[in-house]
């Protein structure tokens, strides 16, 4: 804690990958591109699982705590950009453009009490 290795983290309880990623974007303003195998997973609320946001130049670092600690790890994709992109490499990937997404997901409590 307080290395300055990891600028952002958060768990998936609630939404999964894919709304964690959403939620990361929106609150850093960077879009992201995620890779995927299937829709469940991408979805799925495991407990005691993270998205961390790890620049490039301390990926390596990351990766040995992680495996001196017994503690999996695995790439899911990039930050970077102007859109949240689910991607399995297939014609159902989604792109979501990051202002479309911020304004849904700033206005959804609003809309629901109107």
């Amino acid at each position: 804690a307080g290395s300055g290795l990891v600028p952002a983290m958060h768990d998936i309880a609630e939404g999964g990958i894919a709304i964690t990623v959403a939620e990361l974007c929106i609150a850093s303003e960077i879009g992201a591109t995620v890779g995927f195998t299937d829709w469940v997973g991408l979805f799925a609320e495991n407990p005691n699982r993270f998205v961390a946001a790890v620049p490039a130049e301390h990926a390596d670092a990351i990766r040995a705590m992680a495996e001196e600690l017994d503690v999996p790890v695995s790439e899911l994709g990039v930050f970077g950009g102007d859109a949240i992109v689910l991607d399995n490499g297939r014609p159902e990937s989604t792109t979501i453009p990051l202002a479309e997404a911020t304004v849904t997901y700033r206005t959804a409590l609003p809309r629901r009490m109107a």
